[in-house]
């Protein structure tokens, strides 16, 4: 029996050992990846709209540095003493872009620097203050989180970290192919914090010795090719970003440093496929289904490692993707969203928002501001640049709406519905079922237009590539003819400044008495009183 059993397994043994022979013919052991490391600098950013990056040996890129030697200068370009000042607690935001504040046009309007902001409304007058540095960066990952925490920021004392990331790690995913190559990588990365590789547990080391087995990679390959996707969640795994968060944590820990996880709140809808998804997104993003996908997955991935790794260390979780999801189906994407990653002013905002009522509640925090009053979160929101932002979806004002009386009245609504609020005295109209085609307002004009030069004003927003707004003069024989037309040709994704004037030549419409707007997608036209065309207000003398 013994024999019998010995001689199956030999015959076992040579069978596998003849088909890896064959796999290794076929698919050879790559080596190393040559020229510059794919975790690493898969990223390279050049140069940012604001600060100019420069070239470093351990980050690959990072801002210039600039500002005296016992100056810190953050991402926002506001100087901190690298020395903490007395009744101070800091906390330094790390993460990538959606940290660093890419998608608003002012970096006082990144979440870090209104997390900031709001602590210094709240502890007026307290003695106490509190100081948010924004290490955040375009393009930066878990591992320059890790590397600078240990190497560059735990030298400011900072209190607590914010950890915002994962964004970036998913991005870095579709680089990659080789699952073998991470983990060789992996490997150069933690010798630059002077650390050797983590200790792989049971199923790690499993997968690191059949990850040596060139029959084995050819089997993954076949099955994802089979699948037509890549297994995101091993390369995940091999990219390393819950260790790197993990050991983030832990080193802070080690020198008595609090560390809080913030969720990433995606945009994307995990329990809606690509096609779904896409239908949903604003069109002028111009997203494809791949990365549609992957940014499912990450919504999935990031959450769950942010999850596991915050019971593992017992540090708290703060999760602004509920919030985030209500007000998408409440506001739509283009308030919170400036694209399908990062955020407008007012999505930092709520963001800024969230964290600061989480933090106010956990120690050492709490501790820290206990001798204070701190007012309610409607009062620090009643304040002018909050109020301002937290309304800037609906409210985002250009200049004044400076406009004469009224050149007609609305006969007729299609497709049109006027918003909740009125907004510096003016009503958004927007069309109602955007599938249904582009709404329609009949006008019925006080007095028939002329051509002498005069020009009558209209309040449009727009937005995406669809959205369009056309005036046609109507005929009493039914006859049409267009005499406006608004069309963006650059999709910026940004919605027009409000109160964006625009002028309707009235000799292109002389003549008539009866006009039809057209409101193509998302469409705004702001109505007064009925009315949606307005005269030249006229100076006084």
């Amino acid at each position: 029996m013994w024999r019998d059993l010995a001689l199956g397994l030999l015959v076992t043994a040579a069978f596998f050992g003849l088909l890896e022979a064959g796999a290794r013919l076929v698919a050879p052991d790559p080596g190393p990846s040559p020229g510059k490391r794919q975790i690493f600098f898969i990223n390279d950013n050049d140069r940012d709209r604001d600060f100019v990056v420069e070239r470093d040996p351990d980050l690959g890129y990072r801002l210039k540095r600039t500002g005296a030697a016992d100056t810190f200068v953050d991402s926002n370009n506001r100087a901190y003493a690298r020395r903490k000042p007395e009744n101070t607690f800091r906390i330094i935001c790390l993460g990538g872009s959606t940290t660093y504040g890419t998608g608003v046009e002012n970096s006082d309007w990144s979440y870090p620097a209104l997390l900031e902001d709001i602590f210094r409304t709240a502890l007026e007058g307290c003695g106490r203050r509190v100081e948010v540095i924004n290490a955040g960066m375009m393009g930066y990952h878990s591992w320059h989180s890790r590397i600078r925490a240990q190497t560059e920021l735990d030298a400011l004392s900072p209190d607590l970290y914010l950890v915002m990331d994962g964004v970036n790690d998913i991005a870095s995913l579709s680089g990659v192919e080789s699952v073998a190559d991470l983990e060789r990588e992996r490997g150069l990365l933690t010798n630059l914090i002077g650390t050797g590789p983590a200790k792989p547990g049971p199923l790690a080391r499993l997968a690191g010795l059949l990850s040596r087995s060139a029959l084995y990679r050819l089997a993954r390959e076949q099955v994802a090719r089979l699948r037509g996707k890549k297994d995101y969640a091993d390369l995940l795994r091999a990219f390393g970003y819950r260790d790197n968060l993990a050991a983030l944590i832990r080193g802070r820990q080690d020198k008595g440093i609090a560390t809080v996880v913030v969720n990433y709140p995606w945009s994307v809808r995990e329990n809606l496929d690509a096609a779904a998804n896409l239908r949903r997104y604003p069109p002028a993003w111009d997203v494809s289904p791949e990365t549609v996908d992957l940014y499912r997955f990450g919504r999935r991935g990031i959450a769950g490692a942010n999850r596991q790794v915050a019971k593992a260390t017992g540090v708290p979780l703060i999760d602004p993707q509920p919030l985030l999801d209500a007000m998408i189906e409440r506001d739509g994407y283009y308030s919170l969203y400036a694209d399908p990653v990062h955020f407008t002013k007012r999505g930092n905002l709520l963001l800024a928002r969230e964290i600061y009522q989480r933090l106010v509640g956990l120690p050492p925090l709490a501790a820290f501001v206990a001798s204070c009053r701190l007012p309610d979160l409607y009062a620090i929101d009643s304040q002018p640049l909050f109020h301002f932002l937290a309304t800037w979806g609906d409210r985002y004002r250009g200049q004044d709406c400076q406009h004469g009386p009224a050149a007609g009245k609305i006969a007729a609504l299609e497709n049109v519905a006027p918003g909740r609020e009125p907004v510096e005295g003016l009503t958004p109209l927007a069309p109602v079922d955007t599938g249904a085609g582009p709404g329609r307002i009949r006008l019925d004009l006080a007095r028939p237009l002329e051509g002498a030069g005069e020009e009558l004003l209209l309040y449009p927003r727009l937005c995406g590539l669809d959205d369009k707004v056309t005036i046609w003069a109507l005929g009493d024989d039914g006859s049409r003819r267009e005499v406006f037309s608004l069309q963006k040709t650059y999709p910026d994704g940004l919605w027009m400044p409000f109160c964006s004037r625009y002028g309707l030549s009235a000799a292109a419409a002389a003549g008539a008495t009866h006009l039809e707007v057209e409101l193509g997608g998302h469409t705004q036209l702001y109505a007064a009183d009925g009315n949606v065309l307005f005269r030249e207000k006229r100076q006084e003398r």
